[in-house]
């Protein structure tokens, strides 16, 4: 039990060894050595083993090696953390292996080796072997794009990689837009037909869902018997919370992955004139800056949003639903006061109705000085607009006087559904690769979504990313102060009440109070029906 135990961290080792990778992306797994005897196999499932250095886990165990081995450090801690008792016997089979992938490698492998054995004695059980049985899991996302660089793309590369780690494990992605439930509706159906996915990206209210009707499986057995206390204090607490559900026991029913959050995004140079070099941290800041600005250009987008609207009441004090999640309460007066403020300054054209996100290239055009409240994922998308043509400035969501921090976090976890041991296992396996630090950083570079592990930071991609674009620091900040969306099964129908009502007051064609009214009465129903 302890070697499968062991077997996934391991096998995140080898993803580590990869001296081949462009700078941007994350560690590759070179393809298996096909000359490693039959000992040497149990060192790692792919030829990374042999490319690879000395990790912070061998060289604690390895302090008498050259100065030669600290040069090439970290890349050869898959094969000496999975090395048997007999790994000098190995490392000898290795070698041709090791001569052909990293000829100034090969003698260091052959010299680290009788050091390492005696600390890593007995953890070859752990790696996962060449010949173990083959378990083929589907994915379901929402990554939109194939190209490098895209979201979709970015996923299929790290699937890609971990193919060449885990060669008997097949992920086959399945991709379906999350925007206007597509996703979710897809799943709800694969559930009633008994078809369901083995690994999918989910909301909280979907997961809730999906877990009342027997398709989750829980995931705190995976993280007890995989996790040590380092990964789980590396890994962003906020961010893990946000897959517990309190109404199932406090239970860990979703993994984070690509998180965002809710910032705005203004033009510095505009609001520096203004005198706030660094954004609006209130409400009464967002008026005073307003009536500075509007001589220039509107002061700031709306774009009526459920989700956008949350972080906004929280900031005023307010909740959107009852602690019993039993009761809508966004038309109380933080929520009222929240719509009335948009309403009236688009009454006033202090700010204007956008449709989607058109604000985005208004904003790069200099038509307006601040974005609506929205999520760190559209920031490529905004770069894009403004095209260097001034500096962009990162907020928090402005707050009421007094009132604490209080940030939303946005995008979805990974839930596993249930269906065989092994099906589950595999996609846990993956969810624990996928999320740890190496990936981390470069899912984060490449999709500006939140890095799910503290250490990531440390990694130099992250660190370049976060010196190019400074901003990204303020969200980094706020991870501490996130909160998870509305984690209740109801809450889908509800957000859709929600929507209209700010939408309708928004508009200008229903008085604020009774959208947000007539929107609680439909959303108490909905919640009620659980």
């Amino acid at each position: 039990m302890r070697a499968l135990i062991r077997m996934p961290i391991l096998m995140c080792l080898v993803a580590v060894a990869c001296t081949s990778a462009p700078p941007n992306a994350p560690t590759q797994v070179a393809p298996a050595a096909t000359s490693v005897s039959a000992t040497a196999t149990a060192v790692a499932p792919t030829s990374a083993a042999a490319a690879t250095a000395v990790a912070p886990t061998v060289a604690a165990a390895a302090t008498g090696v050259p100065a030669t081995a600290a040069a090439v450090a970290p890349t050869v801690s898959a094969a000496a953390t999975a090395a048997a008792p007999t790994i000098s016997a190995a490392a000898t089979a290795v070698a041709p292996a090791v001569a052909s992938a990293a000829p100034t490698v090969s003698a260091l492998a052959t010299a680290i080796a009788p050091v390492a054995a005696t600390a890593v004695s007995g953890a070859a059980t752990a790696v996962a072997k060449t010949n173990a049985a083959p378990v083929a899991i589907t994915f379901w996302h929402g990554m939109n794009g194939t190209e490098p660089g895209t979201q979709g793309g970015t996923l299929q590369t790290l699937v890609d990689q971990y193919r060449q780690l885990a060669p008997n494990v097949t992920i086959n992605l399945d991709f379906t837009p999350y925007t206007a439930g597509e996703l979710e509706q897809k799943v709800t159906g694969a559930i009633v037909a008994h078809n369901t996915p083995d690994l999918v990206q989910a909301f909280e209210s979907d997961v809730a869902a999906w877990n009342e009707a027997g398709a989750i499986a829980p995931l705190d057995d995976y993280v007890n018997n995989s996790l040590t206390a380092a990964d789980l204090d590396d890994i962003q607490k906020a961010l893990l919370d946000s897959g517990r559900f309190p109404q199932y026991e406090n239970r860990l029913l979703s993994f984070p992955f690509n998180r965002s959050i809710y910032v705005v995004y203004f033009n510095k140079p505009e609001l520096t004139k203004a005198g706030f070099p660094d954004g609006p941290k209130t409400w009464d800041d967002v008026t005073t800056a307003c009536s500075k600005i509007i001589a220039d250009m509107p002061c700031y987008a709306v774009q009526p949003s459920p989700d956008s609207f949350i972080p906004v009441v929280w900031g005023r004090g307010g909740d959107v639903i009852s602690p019993d999640f039993k009761k809508a309460t966004f038309n109380g007066p933080e929520g009222l006061a929240a719509l009335v403020f948009d309403v009236n300054n688009i009454k006033n054209k202090v700010a204007y109705l956008s449709k989607g996100f058109d604000w985005q290239n208004d904003f790069g055009a200099k038509k307006v000085a601040m974005s609506p409240p929205t999520t760190i994922a559209g920031d490529p998308f905004i770069a894009k607009a403004v095209n260097d043509a001034f500096e962009i400035g990162m907020a928090p969501i402005p707050t009421a006087p007094s009132k604490p921090a209080r940030s939303l976090f946005s995008g979805t976890n990974l839930s596993i559904m249930k269906s065989t041991p092994e099906k589950q296992q595999a996609a846990w396996n993956f969810v624990k690769w996928l999320t740890e630090t190496k990936q981390s950083a470069y899912w984060t570079v490449q999709t500006n979504y939140l890095p799910v592990r503290k250490s990531a930071l440390n990694e130099q991609i992250l660190k370049d990313y976060v010196a190019k674009t400074p901003r990204f620091q303020v969200a980094l900040n706020l991870i501490p102060t996130g909160a998870p969306g509305i984690s209740v099964a109801g809450w889908a129908d509800a957000r859709t009440f929600l929507q209209d009502a700010v939408t309708a007051a928004d508009s200008l064609t229903t008085d604020p109070k009774q959208a947000l009214d007539d929107a609680a009465t439909k959303s108490n129903e909905a919640l009620n029906r659980q």
